[in-house]
């Protein structure tokens, strides 16, 4: 026997115009009256506790501009209750009007910071410029080291770079230069990337001591490193000056952490060595005379290597030179002439080919007493990589 029937089909056209009736339905029986697609309608229910959430919700729903007129309603009730997500209700409109209470919002505690996240992340979208000094003191606001409030030291930091002001750049080297030992080192890493997008020359000093921080088994090397590159020329003569180790902060540093003591506890040659690899990176011309005077220094480290590899990017025709005759010394460490070879692929000089064709012939090597193709092997590689491309 059947007993129940599949319900008749309904016709878009009765949903069309029964729909609307049934909304004003609702709204007569929550008790607001008035046009359901104006925002104004919805505004005037959010003081009402019942229907308040339902007027959040549709307001939500709304273009922003045509539910703008409403932003005057929502900061009233933000003001009146001051919670997160209420705050999170006026974001999206990024309206002028929204200012004070935004930049009020930057100030917060150990336990109460969503608020700032979002007020930063607003005001960074609308690259105000009038929340700097507000967004700079959320950004360098003391905070413990594993405290969850540092979400909010974050979002002022990187709204500070989405403004792009310059008032905050000794913020953000502040940030950058403080140790471990006093804050999470993720902030040091955001505030590097943040000078790697503000661009300000007037970070270089903060940026150089970066490349030789660490914090926690992390390091913020390559973080610091494109900050410099970004910079370009006015990072050169100071990366000069460290490669001839005259920068008195990282000798101070270099000596208190013990740089030049044998591994595990140290790193000989380290300063030299990130100097050139940045160099490098900056295809300085500039510098190509304080590498060559580096090089017949004695090697602490490894630094040698990269300073050839140095040479070989920047591609200057005095820095080839260097790379061949060191290709070709027999009486080198076989690590760098490897480098030189390296370097001269790099360069991309065919000049290079003949030195090159001739190691991967015959530059044997003797290694702990033993022949070996190691130099051979590799100069083969980039024989076959430059003669390619010439």
């Amino acid at each position: 026997m059947r007993i129940f029937s599949s319900a008749p089909a309904i016709s878009p056209l009765v949903i069309a115009l029964v729909g609307p009736l049934l909304l004003s339905l609702s709204l007569a029986v929550s008790g607001c009256a008035g046009d359901p697609n104006d925002p104004e309608t919805w505004a005037k229910q959010l003081t009402n506790l019942r229907t308040q959430k339902e007027a959040l919700d549709h307001l939500a729903n709304m273009d922003v501009e045509k539910a703008r007129p409403a932003v005057p309603a929502l900061i009233v009730l933000y003001q009146d209750t001051k919670r997160p997500e209420h705050l999170e209700a006026l974001a999206r409109y990024k309206d002028e009007r929204t200012k004070p209470v935004l930049i009020e919002a930057l100030d917060y505690t150990d336990d109460d910071f969503d608020r700032t996240t979002i007020a930063a992340g607003v005001l960074g979208d609308m690259k105000a410029t009038d929340a700097v000094p507000a967004l700079i003191k959320a950004a360098e606001r003391p905070l413990p080291v594993k405290s969850r409030a540092n979400n909010a030291k974050l979002a002022a930091m990187r709204a500070l770079v989405h403004i792009g002001d310059k008032r905050a750049t000794p913020t953000l080297t502040k940030i950058l230069g403080t140790s471990a030992d006093e804050q999470d080192f993720a902030l040091n890493q955001k505030a590097a990337l943040g000078l790697a997008e503000m661009r300000d020359p007037a970070a270089i000093p903060a940026l150089i001591k970066g490349l030789f921080m660490t914090g926690r088994g992390a390091n913020i090397f390559h973080e610091c490193r494109l900050a410099l590159v970004r910079l370009g020329a006015p990072a050169i003569d100071p990366l000069i000056a460290l490669l001839n180790e005259k920068n008195p902060e990282i000798a101070e540093m270099a000596k208190k952490f013990k740089f030049e003591e044998p591994a595990p506890v140290g790193t000989p040659g380290v300063v030299p060595k990130k100097a050139a690899i940045l160099l490098g990176d900056l295809r300085a011309h500039k510098a190509v005379p304080a590498l060559q005077a580096k090089l017949k220094e004695k090697q602490r480290g490894d630094e040698h290597m990269a300073m050839l590899i140095a040479l070989g990017f920047i591609a200057d025709p005095a820095g080839i030179d260097t790379l061949i005759a060191k290709a070709k010394d027999t009486k080198a460490d076989f690590l760098e002439r490897n480098a030189a070879a390296d370097g001269l692929y790099l360069a991309g000089d065919s000049r290079a080919i003949p030195t090159l064709f001739e190691l991967a012939k015959s530059g044997y090597v003797t290694i702990d007493g033993q022949k070996g193709s190691n130099l051979r092997a590799s100069a083969a590689i980039d024989f076959g990589r430059i003669a390619g491309a010439n």
